[in-house]
């Protein structure tokens, strides 16, 4: 979400000093992004994850994105995995080069 947050400002950025967009103002910003996140806390906290799930994989950029893992007892080293999905519970799942699991 990081890089195309970090698209996005700087495409409207662009527009915003080329005139291409109406001046909106930080409590109008404030007051949208409030809006919008008090509305998905209260799906989160009286449906669940699974409400939202579809919606967060929709804005997902991680499927495919090489990482190393690190065991927490750093008793082998670290190895490559690709990022293959979220858990159940929201974690992140990796399918290891290593091993294939």
């Amino acid at each position: 979400p990081t890089d195309t947050s970090i698209d996005t400002t700087q495409d409207i950025h662009t527009d915003i000093m080329q005139n291409k967009l109406p001046n909106v103002s930080r409590e109008s910003v404030l007051a949208a992004f409030c809006y919008h996140f008090e509305q998905l806390a209260h799906e989160l906290e009286t449906r669940g994850f699974d409400a939202l799930v579809s919606e967060y994989l929709a804005q997902w950029m991680h499927s495919g994105q090489e990482v190393e893992v690190q065991i927490e007892d750093k008793s082998q080293g670290a190895h490559k995995a690709v990022i293959v999905g979220l858990s159940k519970s929201g974690f992140l799942r990796a399918r290891s080069h290593m091993t294939g699991q």
